[in-house]
């Protein structure tokens, strides 16, 4: 049965900059979940050890919560969040920020080094946090807690969150969110690795990965694309979409379904519903039956830009203008990577 549970925090938390492992954010977050935030009284001390991690339900295999326990308990204990962040004169790094939790009643054993490894913890959220996650009625960003279980990197969590935090789970249309990169960079605590100082290194190892990790396993998907300023890329410019995810039928009435031709493309269908909801169920239709998803792609970046621009009054019309201009060009184009444009031969705009 899927996890009806939701997480929700204040916007001010989804902002800063703070850094879990994948395994010690879904528990965070299963924690946040089991709290309401309109509720009277504020949430209880919580303990953290093997037991009650399992009770959490977040998706964490019995063999990751035996071997990462003590090291998501040092997590927790010493959860930081950074509001602030700047450069001093003499060099250095002043953050602002504060700590999540505070621990009590810790239980830990000792190894045949010597060493004291932690077994179970009991955490009360800080005053300052408290107000993060409890007592707040506007301003959070919500979430379903199953969207997050399957994704498999740290940063796909915190990047999810970052873009539901702009796209409502409510929300159908499309949502195109600019962040600055060092700012990005921050809020994925990568700012300091050297590996991503380059871009190129940033989008093929964060960017390109994430996107394929939240397609894969939450309700989310997006496109990027690097704003340049000068010859320096200094922003993301996201293009965010819900994932139609199927819902049970309350009724258990049998529907019928739709006929649909064998070249149609969900995906496609999907992106064109979302992106133009003016376009026609069967312009939709028959547009998914012959677009593949990198023309659909350059056809939607197209039309946001002149969406942005406040060129576009006639969404329909406007979105297949471009379609046909695209078609042209890789028809009168000699260019390689224009003639692998495989729809163009099987497109016929003539039938809208």
């Amino acid at each position: 049965m899927e996890d009806t549970r939701i997480v929700v925090k204040e916007n001010s938390f989804i902002d800063s900059y703070w850094n879990l492992s994948l395994a010690a954010h879904k528990i965070f977050a299963a924690i946040v979940a089991n709290i309401n935030p309109k509720d009277d009284e504020p949430p209880r001390a919580i303990q953290i050890n093997k037991e009650q991690i399992k009770a959490l339900q977040t998706g964490l295999s019995r063999v990751t919560i035996n071997n990462r326990l003590p090291d998501i308990i040092r997590e927790l204990m010493s959860f930081q969040v950074v509001l602030s962040s700047e450069v001093t004169e003499k060099g250095t790094i002043r953050n602002e920020g504060y700590n999540v939790f505070e621990a009590f009643n810790t239980e830990h054993m000792v190894n045949e080094k010597g060493e004291h490894v932690p077994l179970s913890v009991t955490l009360k959220f800080t005053e300052t946090a408290l107000p993060m996650i409890h007592g707040f009625t506007k301003n959070f960003t919500q979430y379903h807690l199953e969207r997050i279980k399957k994704l498999e990197s740290p940063y796909s969590a915190r990047l999810y969150e970052i873009l539901r935090r702009y796209h409502p789970i409510k929300k159908q249309e499309v949502t195109i969110v600019t962040i600055e990169l060092e700012r990005l960079k921050r809020m994925l605590k990568v700012e300091h690795k050297p590996g991503y100082k380059r871009y190129n290194n940033f989008r093929n190892e964060i960017l390109l990965r994430t996107q394929k990790d939240i397609k894969k396993n939450t309700d989310l998907e997006f496109e990027f694309e690097g704003q340049r300023n000068g010859r320096k890329i200094d922003k993301i410019m996201f293009i965010v979409r819900p994932i139609i995810v199927a819902e049970a039928v309350e009724d258990e009435s049998t529907l019928t379904p739709e006929v649909l031709p064998d070249s149609y493309d969900e995906g496609v269908a999907a992106m064109l519903a979302s992106a133009v909801p003016e376009l026609p169920e069967k312009v939709i239709t028959l547009l998914a039956s012959k677009l593949d998803g990198i023309a659909a792609s350059q056809a939607f970046l197209s039309y946001t830009k002149a969406k942005q621009a406040g060129k576009v009054k006639d969404p329909a019309a406007y979105f297949l203008g471009i379609l046909k201009h695209q078609e042209q060009q890789a028809k009168n184009s000699h260019n390689p990577d224009m003639d692998d444009m495989s729809w163009a031969n099987r497109a016929d705009f003539d039938e809208f």
